[in-house]
């Protein structure tokens, strides 16, 4: 006999004297070892994760900070219990892509709103799943922005990933109330459980060690400029001018990168204009989008240094002013797009489509772009003349 339904001697199998024709009672029985077993390691399971969660210490005694939140916070009986390798998936995903799933096609994951945390969900759900898809590879080309705070992220990213399944051992949450007291003991715009924006972030997480754009002022007459050079070692590109506006592609402001000038030219009197290039093709690419754009291009094509490299869209993260929220789409490497809100997804994130082209560019406030390995060649025209 199995062992679930073995006899032993404290409860002897008893052949039934009855008729065979009469039937037996049968019940279910509950084993109070098997359900002790089972709550000790569920407990066991929740301890180790608290153990590893940052301490917070806006949670501390008096909770100053909760005057300062956008909406009630969720009781903690209502939140979910956190559990080790817990991924959600989809199964309308599996229905709606043609393609057999492989392993390489990870579930993303996402982190848990608490305490004004949206700006900080959103950009480290982003950056999260853009990194795990290939994790050496991407923490060897993160390294190239020369970004203390972002290589103690991605860092971070390592320790909590088992590298056998590429599945997160624990979720995000300590590593992004982590990145938040990094940041705040650099700056009080940062205090912990206060308001903050993405762009404020981001723009700590993509400054370069080294320079990253340049900009040159020249005259439509040729006529020489002084003092014409100016340098930024960030890898955020905030659109200016009248490509900017609504209506063109992030695309077609790569292609007409300059914008005009205030300055006039001290010869011919006409605004000088100012054409902004890269200085090497970065790793990550934030685009802030102040105008709602077109379309949000799913790649996007950059030539500097005679080399050409495409750009992947890898997230979007939006800003409602009605609620005062961010909220993050992410874009698989196979082309999923999947939702994440801190406050109502949690932990998961809710599979959309596969079709990148249909995602909705409303209230999008950041594009993240990640460089494609696979592409380097020589200019788009320069191969379309040879």
């Amino acid at each position: 006999m199995h062992s679930a339904i073995r006899w032993n001697k404290h409860d002897p199998y008893l052949k039934c004297e009855e008729s065979a024709s009469q039937e037996v009672e049968w019940r279910f029985v509950e084993s109070g070892s098997a359900i002790k077993t089972q709550l000790e390691s569920e407990r066991c399971a929740n301890n180790k994760v608290d153990q590893l969660l940052i301490k917070d210490p806006a949670l501390e005694g008096n909770d100053k900070s909760s005057r300062g939140l956008k909406r009630e916070a969720p009781k903690e009986s209502n939140l979910p219990k956190v559990s080790i390798k817990r991924l959600k998936s989809s199964h309308d995903a599996v229905s709606d892509v043609n393609t057999q799933i492989s392993p390489h096609d990870l579930v993303p994951t996402g982190s848990q709103w608490r305490n004004n945390s949206c700006a900080y969900d959103a950009i480290c759900t982003v950056l999260f799943n853009a990194w795990r898809e290939d994790m050496a590879e991407s923490t060897l080309l993160w390294n190239e922005i020369n970004n203390d705070i972002l290589n103690t992220l991605s860092t971070d990213f390592a320790s909590h990933v088992d590298s056998h399944t590429g599945s997160a051992c624990y979720f995000l949450e300590h590593i992004r109330d982590k990145l938040r007291h990094h940041l705040a003991s650099m700056d009080n715009e940062f205090a912990f459980g206060e308001y903050t924006s993405v762009h404020t972030i981001m723009d700590r997480l993509l400054v370069s060690g080294e320079p990253v754009m340049k900009s040159v002022r020249c005259c439509h007459g040729d006529h020489a400029v002084e003092g014409n050079k100016w340098v930024s070692s960030s890898c955020e590109i905030v659109p200016m001018g009248a490509s900017a506006l609504t209506g063109f592609s992030i695309q077609g402001y790569m292609e007409d990168f300059s914008v005009p000038s205030a300055v006039m030219c001290s010869e011919c009197g006409n605004k000088l204009v100012c054409s902004f290039s890269f200085l090497f093709h970065p790793p990550l690419l934030g685009i802030e989008l102040w105008h709602t754009p077109r379309l949000l291009d799913p790649v996007l094509h950059i030539d500097t240094g005679g080399l050409h490299r495409q750009y992947k869209l890898c997230g979007i993260i939006y800003f409602s002013e009605s609620c005062q929220h961010f909220t993050s789409r992410v874009i698989t490497r196979n082309g999923m797009v999947w939702f994440h809100d801190g406050i109502s997804t949690g932990h998961s994130l809710d599979y959309e489509s596969s079709d990148v082209s249909s995602i909705p560019v409303e209230d999008s406030t950041l594009a993240v772009y990640i460089r494609d390995v696979e592409t380097l060649g020589v200019p788009r025209e320069s191969a379309a003349d040879t």
